[in-house]
């Protein structure tokens, strides 16, 4: 892709996200896929989503944490969006995106996620955990 059209992607997110105080998972999962095409790699309950660009993990992680326990503590991030449970930041060409979100908004994203009977119990007082480093 060309580079422009990554940072025009990549400030739309931002910008939308900035306008509409929230992340939209489908953005972001739009975002991640067409930034910089990749491989995933599943694992129940973790994912995994490379590219030459973009590093994205995900996991399902127990209510009570919160986006605070599990950010790294450094000072050379810019914040650019900040909200309980949702974060966006920047550090010279690196943009990071952090956020918690509830199982529902979880299989609203991405509907391949469609657990057999036994494999719901791994969902019950979880919520979905996405940490993304984005190059530019």
């Amino acid at each position: 892709m060309v580079p422009f059209i990554r940072t025009l992607r990549l400030s739309s997110f931002i910008k939308n996200t900035i306008k509409n105080n929230s992340i939209s998972v489908q953005e972001f999962w739009q975002l991640r896929e067409f930034y910089s095409p990749g491989i995933i790699q599943f694992n129940k309950p973790n994912l995994t989503f490379t590219s030459d660009r973009v590093v994205s993990h995900e996991d399902l992680i127990d209510k009570n944490l919160t986006l605070e326990s599990l950010l790294p503590q450094s000072n050379n991030w810019h914040i650019v969006y900040k909200k309980t449970n949702e974060l966006i930041a920047t550090s010279g060409e690196d943009t990071l995106i952090y956020f918690i979100k509830p199982i529902s908004e979880m299989a609203q994203a991405n509907g391949f996620y469609d657990y057999k009977d036994k494999d719901k119990k791994m969902l019950e007082n979880k919520n979905w955990y996405v940490i993304t480093k984005i190059q530019k």
